[in-house]
């Protein structure tokens, strides 16, 4: 006869407590499993949402004020001069020579010009297509744009500021296929710009630049104008109701230096512009992300002064003493052009290009005089960064990650894009 459970018990107690508070244990952790479970889910919907909601608002049409004389453009470039050499930039498509590729698109070289073309599946054109443009706007006489088509945000941006000076002029625009293999694609055609763009001008300056604080003021005297005039450009957009977005080394062009000048800067890139109270400026993406400021005019303004001051760095950055040399002063706050950024970074959302320009050209002129005065209030976030990295890092190491941070330029939507599924559910655009 077997024994009764009762009759083991008695007979093993101990074991049988193991075992009891093993089962509750067990239990237990079952269930906070299923609690952190829950929560997790819930939190993961939570930022789901969110993602989409901001990926939303990112991909938001701009709206600009001027449709009509967009279109007057749009239709003067369609019939300008350079219409007659469409169709040989056209026939030339095995001689264009590739610039660069991403997810929003490629750029080639042909004959002194630059033809950008756009991949919707890569980053979702923004942009409907004005209906009176729509089925009627022919190319090639073989492509014909059907109501309901977008088009790339840049092309309208262009044409509204390409013939401002400052910005990078429209050379031609067109819809179509380049090969009987390819999907027709619209094409944005500006002039090449032979000092390419402020990333490459730091490149080439630093080739020749000396290890000493003199050449950073030297360069300072020398681009501060450039600077100015970028200045100007953007009051421009901003009085037209727009924000550039996306100011950064890459997206500002050089034109051809000469022996008497260093070539105007001229900006480009403009397939961020939005105006001024679009959504994206109140998204998840633009404030918490990238910590971008929320009026997006001051936004530009501060993305403006540091663009210019990375160029500076990377100007002078032939050596890693050198690089030494200017992260030291940026953080010292003496010199005229320290103190601009951190002038700016105090005016918070109240910056514009106009304040930056006026200490530019008055208190903070690259002839002054190094101010002998201590550091500023608004540079000690510059100076606590350093030294909460000083036991970590070393005082050299210390001061450049510190000086990386304080001009540091972000715009991504990586992360987003992950938590909203894009890869599975796409990109959240309107219908036209």
């Amino acid at each position: 006869m077997l024994p009764s459970k009762q009759h083991l018990y008695d007979r093993y107690p101990r074991k049988t407590q193991v075992r009891s508070t093993y089962r509750l244990k067990r239990a237990v952790i079952h269930r906070l499993a299923l609690i952190v479970g829950i929560c997790c889910t819930v939190q993961f919907l939570k930022l789901h949402v969110l993602a989409r909601q901001s990926l939303e608002a990112k991909y938001t049409t701009t709206t600009f004020s001027d449709a009509v004389e967009l279109l007057n453009r749009y239709d003067s470039i369609l019939d300008g001069d350079f219409a007659a050499n469409r169709s040989a930039l056209i026939g030339a498509k095995a001689s264009w020579r590739p610039l660069g590729s991403g997810c929003e698109g490629s750029t080639f070289t042909w004959d002194q010009h630059v033809i950008k073309t756009f991949k919707p599946k890569g980053s979702p054109l923004r942009n409907c297509l004005p209906p009176e443009l729509a089925g009627e706007l022919q190319s090639d006489g073989r492509q014909t744009c059907s109501p309901g088509t977008r088009w790339p945000t840049e092309i309208p941006a262009s044409l509204a500021m390409g013939t401002i000076q400052g910005f990078l002029p429209v050379g031609d625009i067109f819809y179509s296929s380049t090969s009987s293999e390819q999907e027709a694609q619209w094409h944005l055609v500006t002039p090449l710009m032979e000092g390419g763009t402020l990333q490459t001008l730091a490149k080439t300056i630093a080739r020749n630049q000396t290890d000493t604080e003199l050449a950073i003021r030297t360069l300072d005297v020398r681009f501060r104008p450039r600077f100015d005039e970028l200045l100007g450009a953007l009051q421009v957009l901003h009085k037209k109701g727009l924000c550039h977005d996306d100011l950064k080394l890459d997206n500002v062009f050089v034109a051809q230096p000469s022996m008497e000048h260093d070539g105007e800067w001229l900006l480009g890139d403009l397939g961020n512009v939005r105006e001024l109270s679009h959504p994206y400026h109140a998204s998840r993406i633009w404030t918490h992300s990238n910590k971008q400021l929320p009026d997006c005019r001051a936004n530009d303004a501060l993305r403006a002064t540091k663009t210019y001051l990375q160029f500076l760095r990377h100007a002078v950055s032939s050596s890693r003493s050198t690089r030494s040399g200017f992260d030291k002063a940026l953080l010292e706050a003496r010199e005229p052009w320290t103190r601009i950024l951190w002038r700016a970074n105090g005016a918070g959302n109240n910056l514009r290009a106009e304040n930056v320009l006026k200490w530019s050209t008055g208190d903070e002129k690259p002839t002054n005089p190094a101010s002998s005065d201590s550091l500023t209030h608004a540079s000690l976030a510059g100076s606590w960064a350093m030294w909460l990295l000083l036991p970590f890092h070393g005082w050299q190491s210390s001061q450049e990650r510190a000086s990386a941070s304080a001009l540091k330029i972000t715009a991504s939507d990586a992360w987003a894009k992950i938590l909203g599924l894009t890869w599975i559910l796409g990109v959240p655009v309107g219908r036209c």
